[in-house]
């Protein structure tokens, strides 16, 4: 009965090792048939990545962005690799965090590109604001400055004393109280002057004034108020629409316009320029309150400060070293208490 027991224990152990082995063969001859797993590239390179969303327009940081590995054997064309060579540009498309960026997606000037907003918006930097002003031949550098130019702004302007609490120019009026002869008292006003002596009361006049020949004269005054303005445009501004009409046959087609007379030609009459927002309040409020303004072309490249004092009658005598002129008895006729700005001949031009 043992033996017979045994011997079905045998058989099954070798039923049971039978099919253990059939079972390994049979896997490796899938494990023998199965594809090899792709290996993948081991070599990398460092290319410019978004470290976070940029939107058009949006100007290249080192703080959006960042370097990261790619796969040599990816190498795109226009791929990226030094940071340093676009920081300052401006993204020409939206690019979401993590893309690559490719050369073909920057650019110095979204100008003439299609991108929301205006093109001069698109070409400014950001805090900087966006300023027009009038501009003549004379003070526009014979109209050379151009789009992308720097330009020093020079401001004069003319200074009166005034009566602290009227606010109006001194001298002030006077009024003289005197006596007549039956005992009233008369009112004279007189026109501006200063008390030169006083008399007691009496049927006399009461006191005498010093009156000014003429009206007070204004102190000029010169200063650099703006030492660095980019030019974004000369002349009107013509918006992308209105260009589209006028473009269009048959609307919004100008009209003729017929020959100057006397050599004329068509000349800008306005400069519009880039400043800091403290520099847009000095220059709208000197030409709001009738202050003369001078452009002054500066160098390409030029970027040095012009930190100079302002310049009145006083300093260009003296930095001039200019002699003062004897006194005598006579002088110039029809003196004008205005600054002078020299009209040219050719200034006389139809402007756009």
């Amino acid at each position: 009965m043992r033996r017979r027991l045994f011997l079905i224990i045998g058989l099954i152990l070798l039923i049971v090792a039978g099919l253990v082995f059939a079972w390994n063969r049979i896997r490796v001859g899938q494990v023998s048939n199965a594809q090899p797993t792709p290996q993948l590239p081991t070599e990398v390179f460092s290319v410019v990545f978004a470290a976070q969303d940029i939107p058009a327009g949006t100007f290249l940081t080192q703080e959006n962005i960042t370097l990261g590995p790619w796969p040599t054997l990816y190498r795109l064309e226009g791929l990226v690799t030094d940071p340093t060579t676009i920081v300052g540009l401006r993204a020409r498309l939206d690019i979401k965090r993590g893309e690559p960026i490719f050369s073909s997606q920057v650019a110095e000037s979204l100008a003439g590109m299609t991108v929301a907003g205006s093109e001069m918006a698109l070409d400014m930097a950001p805090g900087k604001l966006a300023i027009a002003m009038p501009m003549s031949r004379l003070a526009g550098v014979a109209f050379a400055p151009q789009r992308g130019d720097h330009v020093a702004i020079i401001g004069t302007l003319l200074f009166l004393d005034l009566d602290p609490e009227f606010q109006t120019s001194l001298p002030n009026k006077i009024q003289v109280f005197s006596l007549t002869a039956d005992g009233k008292i008369e009112v004279t006003t007189v026109e501006g002057g200063r008390n030169f002596s006083e008399a007691p009361l009496s049927n006399a006049v009461l006191a005498t004034y010093d009156v000014p020949s003429e009206a007070q004269r204004a102190r000029p005054v010169s200063a650099i108020v703006i030492s660095d303005a980019r030019v974004l445009a000369v002349g009107t501004v013509q918006s992308k629409s209105a260009a589209q009409a006028i473009a269009a046959e048959g609307v919004g087609a100008p009209q003729a316009q017929a020959t100057p007379v006397g050599g004329a030609t068509t000349a800008p009459d306005i400069i519009v320029l880039e400043v800091l927002p403290q520099e847009a309040l000095a220059l709208n409020l000197i030409m709001k309150t009738g202050g003369d303004l001078t452009f002054a072309l500066r160098a390409t490249g030029d970027t040095s400060a012009l930190d100079l004092p302002s310049w009145d009658l006083q300093r260009l005598i003296t930095e001039r070293n200019i002699s003062l002129p004897p006194k005598l008895p006579y002088g110039q006729a029809n003196f004008i208490d205005q600054l002078f700005i020299p009209e040219l001949p050719g200034d006389r031009v139809i402007t756009k």
